[in-house]
């Protein structure tokens, strides 16, 4: 480790130490559960949540999409224009 974070890591500790009883949990933590703040906590929470699945679902649903589209066989008239294409080029450069 640099020199930097070796001395933010002991400077952190000491602090930690020392400042151990000012830290306390918050007042939904340690307060009513049935208070208005609480209900707002759980409610952020599961907001969150639920953004994180939907973009974890619209990325899977993404990558399958792009599975899908690779394993998809060519339709006929492109295969039909690649063979004519190709038939061009060995002519040209026989």
């Amino acid at each position: 480790m640099s020199s930097s974070i070796t001395r933010s890591l002991i400077i952190g500790g000491i602090l930690a130490a020392i400042l151990h009883g000012t830290a306390s949990a918050c007042s939904v933590c340690m307060g009513d559960p049935n208070s208005a703040a609480a209900g707002a906590t759980n409610s952020a929470i599961f907001l969150m949540l639920g953004i994180i699945g939907t973009m974890l679902t619209a990325s899977g649903g993404f990558g399958l999409y792009l599975y899908k589209r690779a394993h998809t066989p060519m339709p006929p008239h492109i295969e039909l224009a690649e063979e004519v294409s190709e038939q061009n080029d060995d002519q040209s450069h026989a």
